[in-house]
């Protein structure tokens, strides 16, 4: 009796352990219809904060890149994070600008945040907003592909009409 007891039990918990990593590593997924109507709304937040996230990842990492205390390039990091097109464009840019097509300067931001900007269901702009010792600062967007969170277009600000 006490042998079947704990064979039963064992059972339970590796049946119990079993479902909770299959729906925690999001093995299980719900059919489309079956999720509710708030599940888009969640995705969407979802996929702009990861798109928030990821122009951040990109602008730390190009600083560390451009500081010298990681292993990558500035150029590896602009790989990595951009559309093969916009890395192209800003190799253009900065060489007709002779500055550093990413920061916009050349010299190095004291800190730097970022905002979210206008959004489509394809696209989100990123602001970031860098700030130098002498009290000045500079918005450069950068607009997400939202799909696989690509940097397409780096620009500065449209100037108000």
């Amino acid at each position: 009796m006490f042998h079947l007891h704990r064979t039963k039990l064992r059972g339970a918990a590796i049946g119990v352990c079993t479902a909770a990593l299959v729906v925690g590593t999001g093995l299980f997924t719900l059919p489309a219809q079956a999720q509710s109507p708030q599940a888009a709304p969640a995705a969407a937040a979802m996929r702009e904060e990861r798109a928030t996230a990821e122009v951040a990842e990109f602008f730390q990492k190009y600083l560390d890149a451009v500081n010298q205390v990681s292993a990558q390039t500035p150029f590896q990091v602009r790989e990595e994070f951009l559309s093969a097109d916009l890395d192209k464009e800003l190799t253009v840019w900065g060489s007709e600008h002779k500055t550093d097509p990413v920061l916009r300067e050349n010299k190095i931001p004291k800190t730097w945040s970022t905002t979210d900007g206008l959004k489509t269901e394809t696209e989100m702009k990123v602001i970031i907003t860098q700030r130098w010792e002498d009290g000045t600062s500079r918005d450069v967007w950068y607009q997400v592909r939202l799909s696989d969170l690509v940097i397409v277009s780096l620009s500065d600000p449209t100037p108000a009409a």
